[in-house]
């Protein structure tokens, strides 16, 4: 699933030479497609939020995760469950990921910081999130803080709780169904401050 993510292009791309986007987007497939699957809450053992914090801050990774939730609402009599599929893009702040680990090669910087794929895509430009515990839960928040509103995710894995806060939007409150976690880069092997 992660490696679909790149037809939504979640990157932006750095380049001391430039050349075409096909070539840039290439290469981030190529990264996306070797992103290594380091936790899944569905293979049966419990997930621990300060590992997952402390591998998702490790200051030479990027990291995707794709969390899976439903939002109940009451119509009239009965009760409707909506599917989400909300794509978290993770990133030490003010890094980058060059590609093969060369001078003016290209690199990229998470362009979102978060993007519901289901049922209909929203995006959040706010660029790689930051993981942090709160309240032995982990929240998921932009780099820039640009006021006490900005964009967040809170994930509660002990509880099976999301909580989307967004600027100007009500908050939405999920039940987790899965969260899986992938490491990044695959080609691209080193990171360089920005």
């Amino acid at each position: 699933m992660a490696q679909l993510l790149s037809v939504i292009s979640p990157a932006e791309f750095d380049r001391s030479v430039p050349v075409g986007w096909n070539e840039d987007n290439r290469q981030l497939q190529l990264d996306l497609q070797n992103a290594t699957l380091v936790a899944d809450s569905t293979s049966g053992v419990a997930l621990d939020e300060s590992w997952l914090v402390a591998e998702l801050s490790n200051d030479q990774r990027f990291h995707v995760l794709l969390i899976s939730a439903e939002e109940l609402h009451d119509t009239s009599a009965d009760k409707e469950n909506y599917e989400r599929l909300i794509a978290l893009f993770t990133s030490p702040q003010d890094n980058q990921i060059p590609f093969w680990n060369c001078p003016g090669c290209p690199s990229y910087v998470w362009r979102y910081g978060f993007i519901q794929l289901l049922p209909h895509i929203l995006t959040s430009q706010s660029g790689g999130l930051s993981a942090t515990i709160e309240d032995d839960a982990i929240r998921f928040s932009p780099h820039q803080q640009l006021n006490d509103q900005s964009n967040s995710v809170l994930v509660d894995l002990r509880n099976g709780t999301v909580v989307v806060e967004c600027v100007d939007s009500p908050v939405l409150r999920l039940n987790l169904k899965s969260l899986k976690c992938y490491k990044m880069p695959g080609t691209a092997v080193t990171i360089h401050k920005s």
